[in-house]
Parts: C-alpha cells; structure tokens; sequence
C-alpha cells in the first residue's frame, strides 16, 4: 500500500538495491524429562509389556503402530513452552536459536521494500529478493545463487583458489554500496528492541517484523529530510499529506 503511494508520486528505488540478513533469536524452551509429579494422588506404576517385535502377533503389531501414531499426534498438538519453528544456527564460534529476518532496501532510497521472516537455519542463499532490472548488492553467503535482479554479490575465495586484485577491489565497490543497509537492523535491534523475541511460531515472528519494518520506514521517513537536503521534498510532502 505505501509503495504504491510513493510510486504515484514519481519515487521509486531507481540505483539498486541492498539485501541482507539478520538473526533474531528467540527461547528455545525447557528439553529436559518430565519430573514424577509429587502428590497424594500419584499414579499407579504400570509395569512395561512391551513386546519384542518378532514375538509379537499381526494384530499386536497393527495396535501398536496405532497406539504410536496417536501418541505422535497428541505431541504435537500438545501446549508447550519450547518453540516449534525456531531452528539452530551456528555463526562464528558462537550458536544461535530462533529466526532470520531478510530485508532489501533502496540504495537512493533508505526505506525497507520487502522482507521475508523464515527460521534461522535456511541459508541465505536461498531467498531472493532482488527487483528485476535493478542491481542487488549482496555479500558472501549469496555467492553462487541466482538472482531476478542484476547480480551484484560479493566473490567468495575458496579453498586453492584466493580472490584476484580485480576481485578483491569488485567487493570493496560492493561493500560500500552494502554499507547502508545495516542501518534497519541498526534501528530495529538498537531502538525497537527487537533482537530477541518471545514467540514460538514463526507466523507470529513475522507480525513482529512486520511492525518493526514499519516503524523504521516511518522513522526514516521523519528523519531521512534532515540529510538528504533538496532530494527530500517530495518526502516531506507524503509525511504532511
């Protein structure tokens, strides 16, 4: 709704634009075995009959296969305080639990454009979100994937095989060009708190992230005119229309 407000006023992302990834962790909840409940009214300890399987009848088979389904469904659909879509990822020395938040971003135009929430062990690599005809400034975790848009992503060296001086001077292009959109998550983990969540499913990961987008879109929006200067009338005119 608001890009196609600002694209009927004539303001469009026209030089490229800037994607990347930030991890927003979250709780993994308590893993350990359930405690024997302490109280007058304990259950009756029932002695194991499990079955070896070769001795086990046809119709003994088909009632346990049975009994394990309906034991799985009712693990899942239990409550539970451990989150369901969050996923470890390791980064550094250091291991993450909870989600990833995908952002592009205008390299003229600071404004969030699109984002994607997905869990944080998908690989960056495996979300695009270029626009077709526009170059997309990505860095090294995207080497060697496609992209809609003008590919614009860091050169990786691997192993025998280092980066050459044009290769190396081709990133140092690109991480300046990289270098604004590390500001939402700047803002959004800095001023929005939002570094580390308290939901479980990533369908509730995603609202959150979408508030925060706009809210940095709208605090762009009301400080961006201060630095842009003569380029940021017709800013002005959204915020007092």
């Amino acid at each position: 709704m608001i890009w196609k407000q600002f694209e009927s006023r004539g303001i469009t992302i026209k030089k490229g634009v800037v994607q990347d990834a930030t991890i927003i962790t979250s709780d993994p909840g308590k893993h350990g075995k359930k405690k024997t409940p302490v109280s007058p009214d304990m259950p009756e300890i029932v002695p194991d009959t499990k079955k070896d399987a070769s001795a086990m009848s046809r119709e003994e088979k088909r009632d346990a296969k049975i009994r394990s389904a309906e034991n799985k469904r009712l693990r899942r659909s239990a409550k539970t305080r451990r989150s369901k879509d969050g996923t470890w990822v390791k980064k550094g020395d250091r291991s993450y639990f909870g989600d990833k938040l995908h952002t592009v971003q205008g390299t003229d135009m600071p404004l969030i454009r699109d984002f994607v929430g997905t869990t944080a062990s998908l690989h960056d690599s495996q979300v695009d979100l270029g626009i077709p005809g526009l170059p997309v400034y990505r860095d090294k975790g995207h080497s060697g994937s496609e992209t809609q848009g003008i590919d614009g992503t860091m050169d990786k060296a691997s192993r025998n095989h280092p980066l050459t001086v044009r290769q190396t001077r081709r990133n140092l292009r690109i991480t300046r060009k990289r270098s604004p959109g590390e500001r939402p998550y700047s803002v959004i983990k800095g001023i929005f708190h939002g570094s580390h969540v308290y939901v479980t499913m990533i369908r509730r990961v995603r609202v959150k992230a979408t508030f925060m987008c706009l809210g940095y879109n709208l605090l762009t929006l009301l400080t961006y005119p201060e630095e842009a200067g003569q380029d940021s009338v017709s800013y002005e005119k959204i915020i007092k229309r």
